[in-house]
């Protein structure tokens, strides 16, 4: 059964698992406001910008994408209930960890995560 339910959630991810946890959100209800994710990168033999996974699947949802070059810059003004974090690929300045109220977290598929994620 879907929770239903106003909980603001910033999401951080780029691959197909984030997609992957993206879907499962839905199925529960679980939609985030925003998605910040890797930025387009080159790819193939012919070098053709190519968007990453989950940005093509947030905005199929039609939600808000960000795709900063740096984070040591990004701010984003809007708050949030729950960060999560899915396979993003890069670190994350503890200002935007903590920036929801309830804080991040980190969701990672290691067979070890004592020593991932």
């Amino acid at each position: 059964m879907p929770i239903r339910n106003n909980l603001k959630i910033l999401f951080w991810g780029s691959s197909d698992f984030s997609v992957f946890v993206l879907e499962e959100m839905e199925k529960c209800g679980l939609l985030p406001s925003v998605i910040i994710t890797s930025p387009d990168k080159p790819k193939g033999r012919n070098l053709i910008m190519t968007p990453p996974p989950a940005k093509i699947w947030g905005e199929n949802k039609k939600i808000k994408i960000y795709q900063p070059e740096k984070l040591q810059d990004f701010d984003i003004e809007e708050n949030f209930d729950l960060g999560i974090v899915v396979s993003y690929g890069k670190i994350i300045p503890e200002k935007l960890l903590n920036k929801p109220a309830h804080k991040t977290i980190n969701i990672h598929p290691s067979l070890l995560p004592k020593y991932r994620g």
